[in-house]
């Protein structure tokens, strides 16, 4: 059982990178991989609570998709103050120099 949960959040992992191509090549108005970034986490965030409160209907709530939508949710909040920082912005510049 705990095999398949890490396999779906895998899967949700992976979907946020289709997702990101996906609105980068063929929804007009976005610029690039940085907006997607942003409107794939959403998506997948609307897509976890559709999972969880249908979940919630029948009456049990999988903590898989509960811990999904939070490590999403964390990483939609963290992402660009973690990435302006200049800690970041050096580890960035030493990791494309390899």
């Amino acid at each position: 059982m705990a095999t398949f949960a890490i396999w779906r959040q895998l899967f949700c992992l992976r979907l946020n990178r289709s997702l990101k191509r996906v609105f980068v090549f063929f929804v007009p108005g976005v610029p690039g991989f940085a907006e997607a970034a942003y409107y794939s986490l959403m998506t997948l965030e609307v897509i976890l609570v559709t999972l969880l409160f249908f979940e919630w209907l029948r009456g049990r709530v999988r903590l898989p998709f509960a811990i999904a939508l939070g490590f999403f949710v964390a990483m939609h909040i963290l992402m660009t103050p973690v990435a302006t920082t200049p800690g970041f912005a050096a580890f960035a510049d030493w990791f494309a120099a390899i």
